[in-house]
């Protein structure tokens, strides 16, 4: 579903001129996160001995997540 939304989203936003740079540009997080999430987690497993602080980092980053794009404007028109 994420693909869905971030694809019609950027154009939403962002026009369809902009959309391979803009889109590009969102990847690299998601990317680094996929990378980097792993490698915390287990980090965070070492140090607290338990997998619930692991999940409840995930969960808050949800929710953060969740908040952030409910924040989003509606965006103008786009007449291209």
């Amino acid at each position: 579903i994420m693909t869905i939304v971030r694809s019609i989203s950027v154009v939403d936003f962002f026009g369809r001129q902009e959309y391979p740079r803009v889109s590009g540009a969102i990847a690299v997080v998601p990317s680094l996160a996929r990378a980097a999430g792993p490698v915390m987690a287990s980090f965070v497993l070492l140090q607290a001995g338990s997998y619930r602080p692991v999940v409840l980092g995930l969960v808050g980053s949800a929710v953060v997540s969740l908040i952030l794009f409910g924040l989003l404007y509606e965006p103008k028109p786009k007449h291209e």
